[in-house]
């Protein structure tokens, strides 16, 4: 393999990305950051990467729909209302909650309970994604919600919607391109809600989550040429608009933290939480992708090419440097901290934003959402982020097994893919293109692909059983709690976590020294014993950090080399 040991992992499944489910304040939106490297070096590299990774989806599945929803313009997004086949709503009903999805997606912030989708993001993305779109006349399922749930299955869904709306005598027919923004022949998002007063559980279709359409070997010949627009769609129940805790949510002012969730995940966003524990509070709940509530972290920000980083890496010299930053939700503005820095969005590094309870913060910091854990700070304050996004090299193999059926073997690198660097010039950004012949009959078939793990961290490793099973997938995103080292560190954000005026990170003295990056240094082999791996050195902070002095207006922070 490339001269390498390489992990080898069980095929991953295309799997439903479960969302947690979940305020407002008009956000003020500052226009002064649309240029700068920080975009050429995020949403295009995070674009490429998407369809690279795809790699092992077209692979494993044959074809897959690989569309994300675009960051940028005004892209369209189909939202489907659709009624299960024994559900008898009224006509009446049926109006009065289109009108209400309308609002949820595309009205003004006053229409709604907080922000709609629409508000939301443009808010978000300071001005750079003004999504569009249309709420379809509701369709009626051929299955019952019972039915729908025995089947268990993602993709009949989708296709008998497709079919209904684009399909011949369908509202949109061979309207898909009006729909494919970015011109990739996929449409760019579809987003189905059932109009279901009786549903409103964790059952498959009476949740919310967001996938992806494939076409499995099975299906091939009579799925892909029909079917091949269908790229990423969400699904949630119309009762998320209305189930918020205290009546914020109702039909006339729908409530839409969940549909703008979910949206993250048509962008191409992870959940921050641990999908095998929703409790889990990692990224201390204090972010859309995570809990549902405020703003989108500067991190997501960066990946959708939002965000402009000012970088401080091991190559400077400086013994000091400072530091001035704006808040984050209305400017984008943030510190990036990093050893061996790879110049892009995808590689491990600390960020650094001034949070503040305005604009899309501010809502979610006045009032829970649905339990008291989903609240936001009410003070101003820097939200320090590990990030751990870095890019891996793997190989998918297909070999058949004595009976003739094909085996799929994952092997993963468990060292970042160095040699992926564009310090921060995308257009010399490629991903390999090695994708298996077209000849099934054919051996050990071998497709390079990139990824992402959280890997290299202590805590991550697993001395137990087989050495395929040392690394694992965690969530790539943590909040590094001011209040660490405490008798009662906060377990989801709250004013403590947040780094104040006179506060520092990574000092002599502080909990934070000696903070180390999880990458090792050097070359390690999956096989690699636990006491080996633990003591490979790695990546070190470059530089402490000291507040000196902070409000809801900016901070002034000091950079100091450490040796």
């Amino acid at each position: 393999m490339k001269g390498k040991k390489l992990t080898k992992y069980a095929p991953l499944a295309v799997v439903a990305l479960l969302a947690a489910s979940c305020g407002g304040g008009d956000n003020v939106v500052d226009k002064s950051l649309e240029t700068g490297p920080g975009y050429a070096a995020s949403r295009r590299v995070f674009d490429n990467f998407m369809a690279s990774d795809a790699l092992y989806k077209e692979v494993a599945f044959t074809n897959h729909g690989q569309g994300f929803f675009p960051s940028f313009g005004k892209p369209k997004l189909v939202v489907v209302p659709c009624v299960y086949s024994d559900d008898n709503q009224s006509a009446d009903t049926i109006t009065e909650l289109e009108g209400s999805l309308q609002r949820a997606f595309f009205g003004a912030p006053e229409e709604t309970a907080w922000h709609s989708v629409k508000s939301f993001y443009y808010a978000d993305s300071y001005g750079m994604c003004d999504l569009e779109g249309i709420v379809v006349k509701t369709i009626k399922l051929d299955k019952t919600y019972s039915e729908m749930n025995a089947v268990g299955e993602h993709n009949f869904a989708i296709e008998e919607i497709f079919d209904k709306v684009f399909g011949e005598g369908g509202q949109l027919a061979g309207k898909e391109s009006e729909y494919d923004d970015n011109k990739d022949g996929v449409i760019d998002g579809i987003y189905c809600v059932p109009l279901n007063s009786k549903v409103n559980n964790p059952d498959t279709f009476g949740w919310a989550w967001t996938t992806n359409h494939y076409f499995s070997s099975a299906l091939i010949a009579r799925s892909k040429a029909k079917y091949q627009a269908i790229g990423t769609w969400c699904w949630t129940s119309s009762l998320f608009m209305t189930r918020v805790a205290g009546g914020k949510g109702s039909i006339t002012k729908p409530d839409s933290h969940t549909f703008i969730h979910e949206m993250g995940h048509q962008f191409g966003l992870n959940d921050y939480y641990d999908p095998s524990n929703q409790g889990s509070s990692t990224a201390g709940g204090g972010s859309m992708q995570d809990q549902n509530i405020g703003a989108h972290d500067i991190y997501s920000r960066y990946l959708l090419g939002w965000a402009n980083p000012q970088v401080v890496t091991d190559e400077n010299k400086e013994a000091t440097i400072t530091i001035n930053l704006k808040p984050s939700d209305s400017t984008g503005d943030f510190l990036l901290l990093a050893s061996g820095y790879n110049g892009t969005a995808l590689d491990e590094y600390i960020a650094v934003e001034l949070y503040t309870p305005t604009g899309l913060n501010k809502a979610d910091s006045e009032s829970s959402y649905e339990s008291k854990d989903q609240i936001l700070p009410n003070e101003p304050g820097l939200r320090i982020w590990h990030v751990d996004k870095n890019i891996h090299e793997a190989h998918l193999v297909r070999t058949r097994d004595a009976n003739n059926k094909v085996v799929w073997t994952t092997y993963f690198d468990p060292n970042p893919a160095s040699k992926v660097n564009t310090l921060g010039k995308d257009k010399g950004y490629a991903f390999p293109d090695d994708v298996a012949p077209e000849d099934d009959d054919i051996p050990d078939q071998n497709d390079t692909y990139y990824t992402t793990f959280t890997t290299n961290n202590s805590e991550n490793y697993s001395n137990a059983g087989d050495a395929a099973e040392n690394f694992y997938i965690k969530p790539e995103l943590q909040i590094l709690r001011a209040d660490k080292g405490t008798a009662t560190p906060s377990a989801t954000i709250t004013n403590t976590t947040l780094f104040k005026e006179g506060a520092t990170f990574g000092a002599a003295g502080d909990v934070f020294n000696g903070f180390e990056f999880y990458s090792p240094i050097g070359v390690l082999d999956y096989d690699t014993p636990a006491d080996a791996w633990n003591s490979a050195p790695k990546h070190k902070l470059p530089y402490s950090i000291k507040v000196d002095s902070l409000n809801g207006e900016g901070a002034k922070l000091t950079l100091t080399k450490l040796s």
